[in-house]
């Protein structure tokens, strides 16, 4: 009788193999301080080794002014020191001791070495808040990598553009071909709005009525885009938001500005989700591998997860159904896509507590267990109140969470804040079990 092994030792390796991720926490870190506050309005971006947190920025205990503010951290989680000279800018469209502005989208170009930061402004709303009825414009600041103003784009680095006589809601913006797109909605007569401008911040003429397409999605009711893609491969671009903060819609555009009528009707697709009661936060991201749209947002207790193909229909392999259902977070505010793992990281607040949690699911909208957690991971912010969770990074083997905060056991201050934490798989074996077999 001979011993034979059924398997070579490295084929016992691949297959007895666990492997299990842990996560390290490095300590919140906080952007710029000041006596005033930061208050994000969730948006956020990264770069290879940059990660950007953007909102508002205003006195503590005033109304006016606020403007438009954009701080920087590098790969270690830290506020980046040599970005503005101290890792944040305020930046005032009109110097008025009135002025209300707040920044609501953001894009890096790192191929140019912009960073185009877009929301709305107005030198004096009615009583200074973003949720009441009056006239914003669409306003745009184009920023060098370091922080300071572009000068070639636009005045001294900022564009403003009116689109309406209406509250508008400015809070989506990308680049494409050196063209750049603001986009939103207003308020009362239910249209959105999509802005094009050239590389030096003039209207592009060649779109829409000299640079602006207005489209009227619902009458008399709130509307915003929240997400503008343009499709390289199909020459189309999407604009994807909410309406009646109930449901969410797709518009799709030629590149004259002309709606797509073979999508949808007439160019539109809506969507009503069972269980959603309301949406907030509502984050878009697109998977350029696998070419599909995948929303977040918090719906009342739960949080919704959807994924659409480009062909405005509900992706059925996603939970066979379309969308997730999920009541880990009290309010989910911050969504990334994994596209080389097929992944999908979501972030917000925790209930009650108002800590962190991360999260994340697998390609089939699956809960993945495998990440630590059971699949979402409590952060403890300690000395702050987390308000919102605005962009989440992947660098390397690192996570990084973007956000807001408010200081706890003193002077009402909010500041930004980011959370690094580093992800480490390990693999374990188990001993290798010998089979025989006779000769």
């Amino acid at each position: 009788m001979s011993i034979n092994f059924k398997m070579k030792p490295t084929e016992y390796l691949s297959e007895l193999g666990i492997s299990t991720e842990t996560l390290e926490l490095t300590a919140p870190q906080v952007g710029k301080t000041s006596t005033g506050a930061f208050i994000s309005t969730l948006t956020g971006a990264s770069t290879n080794d940059t990660i950007y947190v953007a909102g508002q920025y205003k006195p503590v205990g005033q109304t006016n002014p606020s403007n438009f503010a954009l701080s920087a951290f590098n790969n270690t989680g830290a506020v980046d020191n040599a970005f503005g000279g101290d890792g944040a800018v305020v930046t005032s469209f009109s110097g008025s001791p009135s002025e209300f502005s707040f920044g609501s989208a953001m894009t890096v170009d790192e191929n140019t070495g912009r960073i185009y930061l877009s929301g709305d402004t107005s030198t004096s709303p009615p009583d200074g808040s973003m949720y009441t009825q009056g006239v914003l414009n669409y306003g745009t600041i184009c920023y060098k990598l370091d922080g300071s103003l572009d000068s070639t784009w636009g005045t001294g680095g900022k564009v403003v553009t009116n689109i309406s006589t209406d509250k508008t809601d400015c809070r989506a913006n990308t680049v494409y071909d050196s063209k750049v797109y603001v986009g939103g909605g207003e308020q009362k007569d239910g249209s959105i709005g999509l802005v094009r401008y050239n590389f030096d911040g003039s209207l592009d003429t060649s779109f829409g009525t000299g640079g602006i397409v207005k489209t009227l999605v619902n009458p008399g009711n709130r509307i915003a885009i929240y997400y503008i893609y343009v499709d390289e491969l199909f020459e189309k671009i999407y604009a994807l938001g909410s309406q009646l903060n109930t449901t969410i819609f797709i518009a799709r555009y030629e590149m004259n500005g002309d709606l797509d009528i073979t999508f949808g009707t007439g160019g539109i697709v809506t969507y009503v989700i069972p269980g959603t009661s309301s949406i907030f936060f509502l984050k878009v991201e697109f998977d350029d591998i696998n070419r599909k749209f995948v929303m977040g947002y918090s719906s009342g207790s739960t949080n919704k997860l959807i994924r659409i193909n480009t062909d405005g229909s509900l992706d059925t392999t996603f939970n066979n159904v379309g969308y997730v259902t999920y009541s880990q977070l009290e309010s989910a505010s911050a969504l990334k896509i994994d596209t080389i793992n097929n992944k999908i990281y979501v972030a917000g607040t925790t209930p009650s507590v108002q800590d962190l949690s991360i999260g994340r699911f697998n390609y089939d909208g699956t809960l993945d267990t495998s990440f630590p957690g059971n699949g979402f991971y409590l952060i403890d912010t300690p000395n702050y109140f987390l308000e919102f969770a605005s962009v989440i990074a992947l660098i390397n083997n690192n996570i990084y969470v973007g956000g807001n905060g408010i200081v706890s056991g003193g002077p009402f201050i909010r500041e930004f804040l980011m959370i690094k934490l580093h992800l480490f798989t390990e693999t374990t074996y188990k001993a290798p079990q010998l089979a025989f077999r006779k000769e």
